[in-house]
């Protein structure tokens, strides 16, 4: 009987680990100590996936990464230290800067956007975000302005495109998306639309601060500028947008009457992968 009690305690205690570790949101950082001062072919990979290293940098330093990026794609790529903060007579805090695969530059494509909640200012952190217009293997250096400390830093890059499996004009379905800006900074982004056999439909829009846009797909009638299509056509959604992980929520649903009978049905979005 003491066997059998210490036997179940011990499967508890291992399936309890088990679900700890397959706890949803939880990620875990990389540790990333190589030799990535020097912009060249040693410079290492990290990957937009949101999981992130931890990292040195030096006094007056400057890191190099390498990432791989996808056209038509929106990215957010931050770093900070959450143990340390600049000294008062420092001049400055860290820096990210996007160069070509040839380490020349810098890129012009990117937004700083450290001060959209969750506010990553008056400390060692910096974060920057974009849309990239090409497939590219490019630089991301990381400089830290600090004269008097060296630091061990957090960085991560996240694909922040959001999708949408399904939109439809078909049989008098309309389609219906919000796009919430959870944060208090106005945001910018783009609405592609992809049909089936592969043709699309694209829109920019701004979110406004705290704020929601409201954009319906229909065959006809109450449509959104742009988004007036012709009926009987299906595909799939994506958003891109200029800011940090998580700053926009979209939801939507397909609405029809059918015999006189209003339906609703929901239509879910969501990012590539946890952010």
């Amino acid at each position: 009987m003491k066997k059998f009690g210490l036997l179940t305690i011990c499967l508890l205690l291992i399936n309890s680990m088990a679900f700890a570790q397959a706890k949803p949101g939880h990620t875990k950082s990389r540790v990333h100590r190589l030799n990535d001062t020097g912009c060249d072919a040693t410079t290492p990979a990290v990957y937009a996936d949101g999981v992130g290293f931890v990292d040195f940098i030096g006094v007056f330093g400057d890191n190099f990464v390498k990432v791989n990026l996808k056209a038509g794609h929106s990215y957010a790529a931050e770093v900070w230290d959450p143990t340390e903060v600049f000294n008062v007579d420092s001049q400055g805090t860290s820096f990210l800067l996007i160069l070509d695969v040839t380490c020349s530059g810098p890129q012009d494509n990117f937004t700083d956007v450290t001060a959209m909640d969750p506010d990553l200012s008056n400390g060692m952190a910096n974060r920057i975000s974009w849309i990239q217009g090409s497939d590219a293997t490019e630089i991301i250096d990381v400089s830290s302005f600090d004269h008097n400390l060296a630091h061990n830093y957090h960085m991560r890059v996240v694909d922040t495109t959001l999708y949408n499996a399904r939109w439809s004009t078909v049989v008098g379905f309309s389609t219906h998306y919000g796009f919430l800006n959870t944060t208090q900074s106005a945001i910018s982004g783009t609405l592609t639309l992809t049909e089936s056999g592969g043709t699309q439909h694209v829109v920019s829009f701004t979110i406004p601060a705290g704020g929601v846009a409201f954009k319906v797909i229909s065959a006809g009638g109450d449509a959104s500028p742009g988004l007036q299509l012709a009926p009987n056509l299906a595909g799939f959604a994506t958003f891109t947008f200029v800011g940090p992980a998580g700053a926009i929520k979209p939801d939507g649903y397909f609405q029809a009457v059918q015999n006189g009978v209003l339906v609703m049905v929901a239509t879910g979005w969501g990012p590539k992968n946890n952010q």
